[in-house]
């Protein structure tokens, strides 16, 4: 119990600006154009996830073309 105390009484307000270097991906789902790639989706959408990372979480292989309205898992930078 007074381990737990101690840690409660260890937190403390965020100030504004240790909140705005504060900054975690975010899972978001796009839509694809036909004919993108891994690399133009993530221009186009800022994915934060490289080729492997976005194929693998969408099941898909880094060679695949997009068709137009395929729904696709990225990461997107969010600060708060």
């Amino acid at each position: 119990r007074g381990a737990f105390l101690a840690t409660m009484r260890s937190f403390q307000p965020i100030d504004r600006a240790r909140m705005a270097r504060i900054a975690a991906l975010h899972l978001h789902v796009v839509t694809a154009r036909s004919g993108e790639d891994f690399a133009s989706l993530a221009a186009r959408t800022g994915n934060r996830w490289n080729a492997v990372r976005t194929a693998i979480s969408n099941g898909l292989d880094t060679s695949h073309r997009f068709q137009d309205g395929e729904r696709v898992k990225i990461a997107v930078l969010a600060t708060h």
